[in-house]
């Protein structure tokens, strides 16, 4: 698991960085876009929102890199159990993500694939 810490430190920071640069985009389009306060304000919401999607995972990624760094430093069933479990709720919030995406994915094919054809028909 020694091994491992600096690639999830990495991918840590980097999702870290990914987010910020999501927020940075989304204060800019709120500003830069000339539609009224309300479509701008819900746009900054939905980036808000997605910004959030990078700093979930990078928060627990970079809690397992540190419960890494801890089991090193102690080496017990405890820590070992820690940063599994650390590991677990990241793993866990990327299969809800996953999940949520491949849902939207399925409906969004459907409302393609339908909306034409009945577009054509009415």
């Amino acid at each position: 698991m020694s091994q491992s810490k600096p690639w999830v430190q990495l991918a840590g920071y980097v999702s870290l960085a990914c987010g910020i640069l999501a927020l940075i985009g989304a204060f800019a389009v709120f500003l830069a876009l000339d539609a009224d306060i309300n479509m701008n304000s819900a746009i900054l919401l939905f980036e808000i929102f997605l910004a959030c999607c990078y700093f979930t995972p990078a928060i627990y990624l970079l809690r397992y890199g540190q419960a890494i760094a801890d089991a090193n430093k102690r080496p017990s069933a405890a820590s070992l159990a820690e940063a599994l479990r650390m590991q677990l709720r990241y793993w866990r919030f990327i299969g809800l993500l996953l999940s949520i995406g491949v849902s939207l994915a399925v409906i969004a094919i459907a409302f393609a694939i339908l909306i034409p054809m009945l577009w054509r028909f009415a």
